[in-house]
């Protein structure tokens, strides 16, 4: 299930059904496990399967509430069982996910009251954020924010386990970076107006700092929200520019978006200590050491240089 191959999830499946053959032929040695279950669904929800992959986690996750409700406790369905049902979901790109990871969490919320099991935890809410993200609803930033504040309110209650964290806030910038296509420009400014919000907590919260991906994402939804002639576009930018490399996070992502995001003159303006005539691209390497000193990716292995020369690629794409 952990292979990563494309057919993973099918093969996983087989076995299981063997495990379950012999099992119920009297070998009571090989009957399969909640691990083993939770493996399969993960598996099936890392399948890239789209709907597929969504059924048959879901059918996953049936199986083992038959088989508790017939007495066999040993696979009751746990958080990690839910968590992988609910990033089937997120990552099933239908229209729907957004609502049906929201439907599961509150799934889990009911059980968690009246049994006092299946507690919904950081990695439940971040995935349903991450599900809403990629539903093309108007409001899907705000909805973000929205299970945030929760999370927020839930851990100052006392309630641990959905302490937010830099993936948290970053989530939502991500739901705020791929605005539906319906958008409007007035509603486009409400979505950045979130966005910015979302930013500015997380610097001043005690949850954690701005990353690489954090700012790299912040400045993917500038690019999308705002027009190129926008002049809040260039003002955003520098100041984010600047925010980034104070704390040592510009990598090669962020190079990326920044490249993607900032008109030409003002490129060349931010990196001025690093951009030549005679050079053509600027990469990690180039840059003074204190500008990506808290990168994680920059302590291994530096991806491609980012080119300076703008293509015509849709402002859009991820």
């Amino acid at each position: 299930a952990r292979s990563g191959e494309e057919d993973a999830a099918e093969r996983g499946e087989r076995l299981l059904e063997r495990l379950k053959a012999h099992y119920e032929s009297g070998k009571t040695y090989m009957k399969p496990t909640r691990i083993l279950y939770n493996a399969l669904i993960d598996a099936w929800a890392k399948s890239g399967k789209g709907v597929l992959g969504v059924r048959k986690a879901e059918a996953l996750l049936r199986e083992m509430e038959e088989m508790c409700a017939s007495g066999d406790s040993s696979v009751a369905p746990n958080v990690v069982t839910y968590n992988s049902v609910v990033n089937s979901w997120a990552r099933s790109g239908t229209r729907c996910c957004g609502n049906k990871a929201e439907e599961y969490l509150d799934i889990m919320w009911r059980l968690y009251e009246t049994q006092g099991e299946i507690k919904p935890n950081d990695l439940t809410f971040n995935t349903v954020i991450n599900a809403v993200s990629k539903s093309q609803n108007e409001r899907k930033a705000q909805k973000a924010l929205r299970i945030l504040r929760r999370m927020d309110k839930l851990y100052r209650s006392g309630y641990k386990e959905a302490r937010p964290n830099a993936l948290t806030y970053t989530s939502v910038l991500n739901a705020a970076a791929f605005p539906a296509l319906s958008m409007d420009k007035k509603t486009k400014r409400k979505v950045l107006d979130t966005a910015i919000f979302t930013l500015q907590e997380l610097q001043s919260s005690r949850y954690g700092q701005p990353n690489e991906l954090t700012y790299s994402t912040f400045l993917k939804a500038c690019s999308n929200l705002l027009s190129d002639d926008d002049e809040m576009l260039r003002e955003v930018i520098k100041e984010t520019f600047y925010q980034c490399k104070d704390d040592g996070q510009v990598g090669e992502r962020f190079l990326f978006r920044l490249r993607e995001a900032a008109p030409e003159d003002l490129y060349t303006e931010l990196l001025s200590e690093v951009v030549t005539s005679d050079k053509d691209s600027v990469s990690v390497g180039d840059l003074p050491p204190s500008w990506y000193c808290n990168v994680r990716a920059a302590k291994t292995q530096l991806p491609k240089p980012v080119q300076k020369v703008k293509t015509g690629t849709d402002k859009r794409a991820s």
